[in-house]
């Protein structure tokens, strides 16, 4: 009977897969399940895969025969979990965990049944094991916030690899995950919209620990920005839609002029990212100091090559 569920999603992961499952093979936490959709991968990753069910029972395969996307291939691995599991994870097939990672987060749980979840925060590292940064934890502890003080934070959830939750609360929004964008199957911010539902007003604890391990490699980026802030866009708008309070329009109205200075700037629409910069500081003034801001602003004047070294830099 696994304490916890263990979904991840698959596609053209054949590099990395195998570190991925021998991390959660590596547990010292060991009453788990592993869920793996892979999304009809075109290389070897399906074999990879299939070849650690048959050794490890724990481990449960399904290949897709045609491609159902991000939202498509959760949802199937979402209606796969065991009913006996209390928890909920990810762990997407290029990513790791630390060897404690899943017995640490039991504990904080274990220790406080108020709790909902564990947050955990993130190490990168490239394709060739090459530590890239650590996340700096400026939150820790238990928090609960409000629907506009999370907001107002960003995203400070860095992967979904990086969350543990009851399956309890988790269970209100399944099945199915974003049922709403469903006739979007590529909808890259599922995890950012699912936040926005469950972490207002429930304690969650934020641990200072690295115990997720981000791959960063070219294929894993999001080259579509616009796609993706158009995305954002629309969670905006729903959030807009179902909220009364003036602040939380008015902070969800600065995202979604901000998201379109970025995707302008990707887009490399010049006289665009000029014009939607004063736009910004015209009215939203303390804005006027974001270094993201500001640091767009620049690169805007610069060649587009040097653009492309320091966003990869």
């Amino acid at each position: 009977m696994p304490k916890i569920s263990i979904i991840t999603t698959t596609y053209k992961h054949e590099k990395f897969v195998r570190d991925t499952i021998e991390s959660v093979l590596a547990q010292t936490f060991t009453d788990w399940e592993l869920l793996i959709g892979d999304d009809n991968s075109p290389d070897k990753t399906y074999e990879i895969v299939l070849e650690y069910a048959k050794k490890d029972s724990r481990i449960k395969v399904w290949k897709n025969p045609t491609n159902l996307w991000i939202v498509g291939n959760m949802n199937l691995l979402l209606s796969q979990i065991s009913p006996e599991s209390k928890y909920i994870t990810f762990l997407e097939g290029d990513d790791m965990y630390t060897p404690e990672n899943l017995e640490e987060k039991m504990k904080i749980l274990g220790n406080d049944t108020t709790l909902v979840g564990v947050i955990s925060h993130v190490s990168k590292i490239n394709a060739q094991w090459e530590m890239v940064n650590v996340s700096q934890a400026k939150i820790q502890g238990k928090v609960r916030y409000s629907l506009i003080d999370f907001l107002k934070l960003g995203n400070p959830i860095q992967s979904f690899g990086a969350v543990i939750f009851k399956k309890s609360l988790l269970e209100k929004y399944i099945p199915f995950i974003l049922p709403s964008w469903e006739k979007n199957p590529m909808f890259w911010p599922l995890d950012y919209w699912l936040w926005t539902n469950i972490i207002p007003n429930n304690d969650i604890y934020f641990s200072s620990n690295p115990y997720f391990l981000y791959r960063v490699h070219p294929n894993n980026f999001v080259k579509n920005v616009s796609t993706m802030n158009n995305q954002l866009e629309t969670i905006y708008q729903s959030i807009i839609s179902k909220n009364t309070d003036i602040s939380v329009h008015e902070i969800c109205h600065r995202f979604i002029i901000f998201n379109r200075f970025i995707s302008d700037f990707f887009d490399w629409k010049r006289l665009r990212v000029f014009i939607s910069f004063f736009t910004l500081i015209h009215k939203y003034p303390p804005w006027l100091v974001d270094k993201n801001i500001m640091g767009v602003f620049i690169l805007n004047f610069l060649p587009k090559s040097f653009q492309n070294y320091i966003l990869h830099k």
